[in-house]
């Protein structure tokens, strides 16, 4: 099913590349989960007041040029242990959640979204944000490409981070403040994460350059 789901989007971003002569610039919009939308597991009733999820999806499209080109991925899944399938304490995914709040209160973006419960963590919801585009055929690394995502100002650095780390050299990235509460612990945890995070991307980049000399120094054949 998730192919056949490929495979259609696929072909309409082909059609409309084919019909659009001239370089359109595009939109990849990352849409961030926080926290559950609906009550029971994700199967009740939407909980009030309204997570952050929906500020940010909210700040994100506002954003959003309607008139060009555009995408909204939301990644997120179950949990962290095993991202791609239900759980006990949760029976729809974050993804899944906001496809369901945008398909009852936000209608309009509806046919905008890509909802697949893929992965779990901001930093993975960047980089599948981006990958995913790319693989349903909607953006190439030639093309004119922002990628957009939107968070409350603690998170936005951590952001910033991740998408310079994934976003292909020549896109542009521009981040969104979203207006919503983050708890005191998240605030203070934001740090650490941040320190976490920047190691993270120097083992990359650390062996990136490894690989890079390695390849260098091969005999030509």
């Amino acid at each position: 099913m998730w192919q056949y789901f490929v495979w259609q989007k696929q072909q309409k971003f082909n059609q409309e590349s084919t019909l659009s002569k001239m370089e359109t610039a595009k939109t990849v919009g990352i849409s961030l989960a926080l926290g559950d939308l609906y009550s029971r597991d994700g199967v009740g009733p939407l909980i009030h007041p309204l997570d952050g999820a929906i500020a940010r999806f909210r700040a994100l499209t506002r954003a959003i040029n309607p008139l060009e080109p555009h995408i909204i991925v939301c990644s997120a899944g179950y949990c962290r242990q095993d991202p791609t399938r239900p759980q006990p304490h949760r029976h729809v995914s974050l993804a899944g959640q906001l496809a369901k709040y945008v398909r009852k209160e936000e209608g309009v973006w509806v046919n905008d979204l890509v909802s697949k419960p893929l992965c779990w963590s901001t930093r993975s919801e960047v980089r599948v944000g981006i990958k995913l585009a790319q693989r349903l055929g909607f953006a190439k690394k030639e093309e004119k490409v922002t990628v957009m995502v939107a968070s409350n100002f603690s998170h936005l650095f951590r952001i910033w981070l991740y998408t310079e780390l994934y976003t292909p050299g020549n896109w542009k990235v521009r981040l969104v403040r979203a207006h919503h509460k983050f708890s005191l612990v998240s605030h203070l945890l934001e740090f650490p994460k941040i320190i976490r995070d920047l190691l993270y991307i120097h083992r990359v980049l650390a062996r990136l350059k490894r690989i890079k000399s390695k390849f260098l120094q091969r005999p030509n054949d």
